[in-house]
């Protein structure tokens, strides 16, 4: 009884020190995402002044010199931009911690608090789907083919050309097929957008489940050939070991020595899933920027393209502290599954 409470005090203070790692991990990430856009040679007032001064010709209005520079200045202090980086890095630092990144300079006045949590059940809604669901069916599959030759033979190639086609151009085969020919589904989200939470009624729900489909197919589909092609190897891999052969001269029930090959080929996969978390975000963007699907991709492209470094720096935020959590989770699934890391930290 007292060893199990050492082993569990054990466990405990081995992810206290990985928390705080993480910790660690968000602030610098956090801070070189405040510090990188800040070094470029962009002047935020300058887009946002030049946007109204356009504005205005539009509707054949126009601006003086003077009125220009009093909104120039005007902006320039709302911003903050006339305080030292030392001051703007604390404010960013303040703001994070009261929820508030400013105002959007691509969407001015729209504040990007209100724009992020407006977006956050669309981006939920594509990637955890996609995610999960892709490393449970990739991991299977990837199974499949190992134990079976036959299956091998005909799956593995399919799958090997799903996982290295790009997002995008799956995305464009995906619209090609079933927007163009058989007129199944729309090529673009065109659901009403207004940075407001979604309203859950049933007309919405439909609308919203038709134009899902072909950027959930275009994230799921490559993310099933590339979890099947790393499944595959490790059960390959773990059918040639040591343990495994020595288990067979025992006579063991091959269905038995499957399941052991299949749970030790899946540990690499847990840590793989946690390293390709931060990159999902990055592939997906170009699957949202196709399907103008209102996801943190599609917003991070538009505050790129539009020198908003205010939205991208709460967009980066968000991404960042959803990969830092769950790498956390998933060390703590790792350390549960896992019997060496149990045994590495006790020891």
């Amino acid at each position: 009884m007292n060893q199990s409470l050492i082993m569990v005090a054990t466990y405990v203070r081995y992810l206290i020190r990985r928390f705080f790692v993480y910790v660690l991990i968000w602030f610098v990430a956090n801070s070189l995402v405040f510090l990188l856009p800040r070094l470029l040679p962009i002047n935020v007032a300058n887009i946002i002044v030049g946007r109204l001064e356009s504005a205005a010709i539009g509707s054949a209005g126009t601006y003086s010199p003077q009125a220009l520079q009093k909104l120039y200045n005007f902006v320039y202090q709302y911003f903050g931009l006339n305080q030292s980086l030392y001051i703007q890095f604390i404010d960013y630092w303040k703001g994070i911690f009261q929820g508030n990144f400013g105002i959007s300079a691509w969407l001015f006045p729209e504040p990007v608090a209100k724009i992020i949590s407006s977006i956050v059940f669309y981006d939920l809604a594509l990637l955890i789907p996609a995610i999960f669901l892709g490393f449970w069916v990739g991991n299977k599959l990837g199974a499949i083919a190992a134990f079976n030759r036959h299956v091998d033979r005909i799956l593995m190639p399919i799958l090997y050309f799903i996982a290295y086609s790009p997002y995008y151009w799956l995305a464009m085969l995906l619209i090609t097929v079933f927007t163009f020919y058989l007129k199944l589904l729309p090529s673009t989200f065109t659901s009403e957008y207004t940075f407001t939470m979604p309203t859950f009624t049933w007309n919405f729900i439909s609308t919203f489940l038709k134009e899902w489909i072909l950027p959930f197919l275009s994230v799921f589909l490559v993310s099933i050939g590339q979890w099947a092609i790393g499944m595959r190897a490790n059960i390959v891999g773990e059918l040639g070991s040591n343990y495994i052969t020595y288990a067979e001269s025992l006579g063991i029930r091959y269905d038995i020595i499957r399941n052991y090959a299949y749970r030790n080929a899946s540990l690499p996969q847990y840590s793989g899933l946690a390293i390709n978390l931060g990159l999902i975000f990055v592939s997906a963007g170009a699957v949202e920027f196709i399907f103008m699907y209102p996801g943190m991709g599609w917003i991070i492209w538009n505050a790129i393209t539009n020198l908003d470094y205010f939205l991208m720096e709460g967009a980066l935020f968000y991404v960042i502290t959803m990969v830092v959590i769950a790498n956390f989770l998933i060390e703590i699934v790792y350390v549960i599954i896992d019997p060496r890391v149990r045994v590495g930290t006790y020891a």
